[in-house]
């Protein structure tokens, strides 16, 4: 049987690497003007955020609203952002 420290060690490593994954899968990122731009998906306190980075740089966030909608859209300069499939699929791996 193992010992105790080594199993918590292994559960450490598996819990870590479920979460990369899961950050992984509701992150989008694309190249624009030469920047990595990652727009990353996060629940909340019982809500979807939008956390948008420019080269590793929290740049805003977000609320995303009707999250369990046909058209979730987030707020920003006085007008409503609709998300793209791409996007809402990343979405819903955060929830």
């Amino acid at each position: 049987m193992a010992e105790y420290g080594e199993l918590v060690k292994a559960a450490i490593r598996e819990a870590q690497q479920t979460a990369a994954e899961q950050r992984k899968k509701a992150t989008v990122s694309e190249i624009y003007e030469g920047q990595l731009l990652e727009t990353e998906y996060i629940k909340r306190g019982g809500a979807i955020w939008q956390q948008i980075r420019v080269d590793g740089k929290v740049t805003s966030e977000n609320r995303v609203y009707k999250v369990n909608s046909d058209k979730p859209y987030t707020r920003g300069f006085g007008r409503y952002w609709y998300l793209d499939d791409e996007a809402k699929e990343a979405m819903r791996a955060a929830l």
